[in-house]
């Protein structure tokens, strides 16, 4: 299992208009937010005024997820519907953004032809799921989990890894024939609350 687990403390943050973003993951690895070279970049921000403007981001398409508390976006003078824990919202990033709200929210910005899909996940206490994860043809798979609260067990075989808090864990799957299952299993006594994400860059 080729996992790599990254602590919140190893992560990068920085301050912007409106709160604070920590950087989970950026790709590919030599890229930067500041030179807008990425194609794509998954990160949390936390929302502390109540108004915020977002940073404009030309040819990049963007995905938002509300962690905790309850956010609602204004894009290009419409108003949309307040987003809470668990709803999302897709816009571009070179349209007119602003927010509402005092939040915890989770990013994914992709470039170019890069697609993917946050799910936000809720496993019971003591419960597992399956999961097989299988790369599109001319794709690599970049497959993430993030542990929001709780923890988090990943099992691949004989091999076991573990997300505890706010960890976040990423794996790579190169081509259509790397197929990989594994098991993700909450060992807490309370429930785990996690943030699944899969993207596909064109190789």
């Amino acid at each position: 299992m080729n996992f790599e687990i990254r602590k919140k403390a190893e992560c990068k943050t920085s301050v912007w208009s409106g709160g604070e973003t920590t950087e989970f993951l950026i790709y590919p690895p030599k890229a930067s937010y500041e030179r807008r070279d990425f194609l794509f970049r998954i990160s949390s921000a936390v929302v502390r005024d109540q108004t915020s403007t977002f940073t404009a981001l030309p040819d990049t398409k963007r995905i938002l997820l509300v962690l905790d508390g309850k956010l609602r976006l204004q894009c290009n003078g419409h108003t949309g519907t307040w987003l809470h824990p668990g709803d999302q919202e897709s816009f571009l990033g070179d349209w007119d953004t602003s927010s509402e709200g005092m939040a915890t929210d989770y990013n994914l910005m992709m470039k170019g032809d890069t697609s993917g899909t946050i799910q936000d996940v809720t496993l019971a206490a003591g419960g597992k799921e399956t999961i097989r994860i299988h790369p599109k043809e001319g794709h690599t798979c970049i497959y993430c989990l993030y542990c929001f609260s709780g923890q988090l067990v990943i099992h691949s075989g004989n091999e076991r890894q573990e997300l505890g808090e706010k960890d976040f864990g990423v794996m790579r799957l190169q081509d259509a024939g790397d197929l990989s299952e594994i098991v993700l299993e909450n060992t807490a006594q309370q429930a785990t609350r996690f943030i699944r994400t899969e993207v596909y860059v064109q190789i």
